[in-house]
């Protein structure tokens, strides 16, 4: 957890060992470390479990890869917990539909999809009207269901990676080739 700067290493003996960013003997390694990274330590039983003491990840140089999230994410924040935002486009996505705000959803992600986005963030809600001539002499008014959202790409340093960073940026020039499923934000 990078966020909270501690995290807990899978021991060769299957147990699991909490760590905290200052018990890494080179300081410098810490914006390295990340999941299936290998890491030297010391072990210390504690009463609240076992301890990581001492470490040191064994290769800092095999860290630079990334794994993306297997399904796409949305959040009304502007950041995803646990992923890291590797590139926030400058557009803002737009979704929406008459029928029900879950489809409205879903066309907010596919249009995020099409720029290569894996995530939206600061997704937010809201409802417009509509008419058009009814079959009688009336107007029918109806309900717009819209989403928008800013496109981003999420990963994590993972040393099973496979993606280098450079893979995954690239949502802006996708997003200026897009039709008018996104916006520029000034």
């Amino acid at each position: 957890m990078p966020e909270k700067r501690y995290g807990f290493i899978k021991g060769d003996d299957g147990k699991d060992y909490f760590f905290h960013q200052d018990e890494f003997r080179n300081k410098e390694h810490f914006p390295n470390i990340c999941e299936e990274a290998a890491v030297d330590f010391d072990q210390q039983a504690t009463p609240k479990g076992y301890k990581a003491r001492n470490c040191a990840l064994v290769d800092p140089s095999e860290v630079f890869t990334y794994v993306t999230p297997g399904e796409f994410m949305t959040s009304k924040f502007s950041d995803v917990r646990g992923w890291e935002v590797v590139e926030r486009s400058e557009w803002t996505v737009h979704g929406a539909s008459r029928d029900s705000p879950d489809a409205a959803r879903k066309d907010l992600i596919n249009r995020a999809e099409q720029i290569g986005a894996n995530a939206l963030v600061d997704v937010e809600y809201y409802k417009t009207t509509g008419s058009e001539p009814g079959e009688g002499r009336g107007t029918c008014h109806f309900t717009i269901h819209r989403f928008r959202g800013r496109a981003v790409m999420l990963a994590k340093r993972n040393s099973r990676g496979r993606y280098q960073i450079d893979d995954l940026k690239g949502i802006n020039e996708r997003g200026g080739s897009a039709e008018s499923s996104v916006s520029k934000e000034n």
